[in-house]
C-alpha cells in the first residue's frame, strides 16, 4: 500500500496495531485511514466509511492441540475455551458460539498460550 501512495506523491506513515485498537483509533479521528481490517469489526462504528472493493477475505481458522478433536463441533460445546483476538468479537457475533471464547490483543501469544497447552483451541485469522 505504501507504494501505491509514494506513486501518488502522498505522504504516509505505516503503524501496525492489533485490530481493535486500530478500529478504535480511526474512528476516534486520530489515524486517518486503515488498511487490512474485517468489514464486520466496521459496522457498529459511526465515523467508519468502508471502501470498496475488499482487498482480500479474511478467514477464521480453528486451531486445535494435537490429539484432540478439530472440527465446527468445538465452537458448539460449551466446555471448551477458545483463545481469540479481541479484533474478531464482531466476526464471531454472526455465529451461535457456545464455547467460552478467551479474548486476547496479542495473535504471537495467542499461539505460545496454544503451543504451551494453556488452552486446548484458538481461532486465528
Amino acid at each position: 500500500m505504501s507504494d501505491v501512495y509514494n506513486d501518488l506523491n502522498i505522504k504516509v506513515q505505516m503503524q501496525a496495531t492489533p485490530s481493535r485498537r486500530g478500529v478504535l483509533l480511526l474512528n476516534a479521528g486520530i489515524v486517518d485511514g486503515d488498511i487490512v481490517r474485517s468489514q464486520s469489526n466496521m459496522r457498529k462504528f459511526e465515523n467508519i466509511i468502508v471502501v470498496e472493493p475488499s482487498l482480500g477475505v479474511i478467514n477464521l481458522v480453528l486451531l486445535c492441540r494435537k490429539a484432540l478433536p478439530c472440527d465446527r463441533d468445538n465452537l458448539y460445546n460449551p466446555n471448551n475455551r477458545i483463545m481469540s483476538s479481541i479484533g474478531d468479537i464482531e466476526i464471531l457475533n454472526e455465529f451461535d458460539i457456545k464455547a467460552e471464547i478467551i479474548h486476547n490483543e496479542d495473535l504471537s501469544h495467542t499461539l505460545t498460550m496454544l503451543k504451551k497447552g494453556r488452552v486446548d483451541y484458538a481461532l486465528y485469522p
